[in-house]
């Protein structure tokens, strides 16, 4: 896989706003997901390129609470991009962080 590690800023502005978050959850040996949470990914808008969102995971106890109709001005830790190919055969970027922090309300 080819890992692009970049400003989290470059791509999602000098704001970045998280809209959603949903836990993450561990798997099994056999594939099968469990009740286990190990991180949050979190919905990031992109105001430049048309409001269109992407997911960024962040694995760990850096956690943020986002509530349903109140974003949040954030900042990532180690932002990165990793490429590879969905399940519709497309090439596609995976994105990930090491931590999370609040900077602010919008």
């Amino acid at each position: 896989m080819n890992t692009i590690h970049f400003d989290a800023h470059a791509l999602c502005g000098e704001r970045i706003t998280v809209v959603d978050a949903r836990p993450v959850y561990n798997y099994d040996s056999a594939g099968k997901m469990t009740n286990e949470v190990i991180g949050c990914k979190y919905a990031v808008v992109l105001p430049q390129y048309g409001y269109e969102r992407i997911w960024v995971k962040v694995l760990g106890d850096s956690q943020i609470g986002v509530e349903q109709g109140h974003p949040v001005v954030v900042d990532f830790d180690d932002f990165t991009a990793t490429a590879y190919v969905n399940r519709y055969n497309r090439g596609d970027l995976a994105f990930r962080a090491s931590a999370i922090r609040v900077i602010g309300n919008t």
